[in-house]
């Protein structure tokens, strides 16, 4: 008998490492899937974003899932894309964007008034995109400021992903589904 209450006791002190670990574990699974959405729906005219969506466990346009029992935070999950503009295509720029993504800074993230000249310039060096008149310069500087005056339409990528997941409902099931096993292996 002694034993057995032993045993139990030893089981109840590992049970909050359990349950952190069987949550995150489940959480992480529907974090991934959202990071291979979010690459599935990233425009392949892109490929530099394509390749910087990822999932992080802890650590740019993201989304985040904590898990947490009882007020203890386990972990922070994230599915972020490290590519600068990231966010202007997810929103779009100017008189075109939508939503209002928050910045690194926290504050509301705005695009630039001006396009990066020299990054349009390199993308139409890769593309080829010949430019219909003048040189590739002057076609560059006329795309800069077709997009600055009219803006970029919204890609969106990240919040389909999210919302193909199952969103919050599906990770509030994860962390569900975490905790049942952790109790169960008790």
């Amino acid at each position: 008998m002694k034993n057995d209450f032993t045993r139990m006791a030893k089981r109840i002190r590992r049970l909050p490492d359990a349950i952190e670990n069987s949550v995150n574990a489940n959480i992480k699974s529907e974090m991934v899937e959202m990071a291979a959405l979010a690459r599935v729906n990233a425009p392949k005219s892109l490929l530099h974003l394509t390749g910087s969506i990822g999932y992080d466990r802890a650590s740019d346009l993201a989304v985040t899932a904590s898990s947490g029992v009882g007020g203890r935070t386990y972990g922070t999950h994230i599915v972020r894309s490290s590519a600068p503009y990231s966010a202007m295509v997810e929103y779009g720029t100017g008189v075109r964007q939508r939503g209002r993504p928050q910045g690194p800074d926290g504050g509301n993230f705005r695009a630039p008034s001006i396009p990066p000249f020299g990054h349009i310039k390199n993308w139409m060096i890769q593309k080829p995109v010949s430019p219909r008149t003048g040189d590739i310069d002057a076609s560059a500087e006329l795309i800069a400021q077709s997009i600055a005056q009219y803006g970029q339409s919204p890609s969106p990528f990240m919040r389909p992903a999210w919302h193909e997941v199952g969103g919050t409902a599906a990770l509030q099931i994860a962390h569900s589904r975490g905790l049942r096993k952790a109790l169960q292996r008790i």
